[in-house]
């Protein structure tokens, strides 16, 4: 089951320093996916001189990235990791990137709760980079 986009929304995140997030209104059951990841896709020898400083680029495959940074109101692009740079007691990542094809999805990885915030694994090489830079997305 694909969520509505009317049953997300957009708030201040519960992540310290992490800006907005993205919650939901209604219980998303485990498996369900959230909402895609939307933006331009680039060619990843293009987009990776960005890498590390354009905290909304996902790479789809060896090729392929998909740059959230010019889609504003893309509402996939608000999604924060619970087990990245900035943590609260409490919290923890309820959701995964699952790629199919030339597309990527937020999925539930455990049931999450109406007014609950969608927390995404960015991955441990997201991280590394992020703190050997010593930028924040």
């Amino acid at each position: 089951m694909d969520i509505p986009k009317k049953q997300l929304f957009i708030k201040k995140s519960l992540l310290p320093g992490a800006g907005k997030g993205l919650f939901t209104r209604i219980p998303i059951r485990k498996g369900d996916r959230i909402i895609e990841y939307k933006g331009r896709h680039r060619l990843w020898k293009e987009a990776k001189k960005e890498d590390g400083h354009n905290g909304y680029l996902l790479r789809l495959d060896r090729k392929t990235a998909i740059d959230a940074l010019p889609y504003k109101k893309a509402f996939g692009r608000f999604a924060n990791d619970a087990s990245g740079i900035s943590r609260a007691s409490g919290l923890r990542n309820n959701s995964e990137y699952l790629i199919y094809g030339d597309q990527c999805f937020i999925v539930a990885t455990r049931t999450i709760q109406p007014m609950e915030e969608i927390l995404v694994t960015y991955g441990k090489v997201f991280w590394s980079l992020q703190k050997r830079l010593k930028v924040m997305p």
